[in-house]
């Protein structure tokens, strides 16, 4: 089982189809976190190629944009993490591209509304690979003062007050992207700091879920407690309550469930 905690403090990731204001977001991040190069070595956009430039502190740095994912590990075969901006439509086919490569450890997939099969076979294939997928309906994730993936983490302003750009020692896993920087801002100045924080993302079937985060949380040295938000209430936090049980899961755990009655609310529109 793939170990969370353990991210190299030089881990390099691609973003493929990433928008200009996330990849921007991500500099700002490493940037502030004290890193002396960017976490990002490319973008992937099929069928493009070009430089562009991005701030870095109160310079400039130039990120390549590749127009295929063979081009993009070709030059830059040590990255490990890669960040999936494709479409519902695409990001199936993406995600098993990236899953046929080795090098790859960490993927974040962002695209809700992906069909349940599809993320049930991702999910699947993932473990099999040793690849741990966060999302798809996810928001990402980060290690404080390491490494983000994806839109987890908020603005600068946000990420210094909830001192995210060193490395505490409380994991977080929610379903909620939103309430995730809400967590990290409440654990970073009551505790002795956030250390991982991951939004599973809320589909019925994700590919990783909060047990499998629990879990490796569990296995991490440098993490002390777990800090869980559920919502709605349902399968994943009943497992993480059973592994608790059997004494799977022994560190400290925090949970808070937002919400049990979910099968009860209309399914229509609602209006007013």
């Amino acid at each position: 089982m793939t170990i969370i905690g353990m991210v190299d403090t030089d881990a390099k990731q691609f973003m493929f189809n990433a928008g200009r204001a996330a990849v921007q977001a991500t500099l700002d991040f490493d940037h502030a976190c004290g890193r002396e190069r960017p976490s990002i070595a490319g973008i992937i956009k099929p069928g493009s190629s070009a430089w562009m430039n991005y701030h870095w502190g109160d310079g400039e740095v130039l990120i390549e944009t590749f127009p295929s994912i063979e081009a993009a590990f070709a030059k830059h075969p040590e990255v490990s993490a890669v960040v999936n901006f494709a479409s519902e439509r695409s990001a199936y086919a993406v995600a098993r591209e990236f899953i046929d490569r080795p090098e790859v450890r960490y993927q974040t997939i962002i695209a809700e509304g992906m069909p349940e099969r599809e993320v049930r076979q991702l999910r699947v294939l993932s473990k099999k690979a040793g690849q741990m997928i966060i999302g798809p309906a996810t928001f990402g994730c980060f290690w404080a003062g390491v490494l983000k993936l994806g839109n987890a983490s908020g603005t600068l302003e946000l990420q210094a007050e909830a001192h995210i750009h060193e490395k505490g020692s409380v994991g977080i896993v929610t379903k909620s992207g939103g309430i995730l920087n809400e967590v990290a801002y409440l654990v970073g100045n009551k505790t002795q700091g956030v250390h991982t924080a991951i939004a599973v993302g809320g589909d019925s079937y994700p590919c990783t879920s909060l047990l499998d985060v629990c879990l490796m949380y569990e296995l991490d040295a440098e993490i002390k407690m777990i800090v869980l938000f559920g919502e709605v209430g349902g399968r994943q936090e009943l497992e993480v309550v059973q592994a608790l049980k059997e004494g799977k899961i022994t560190k400290p755990v925090v949970a808070w469930v937002s919400g049990l009655s979910g099968e009860m609310l209309p399914k229509g529109f609602q209006f007013g």
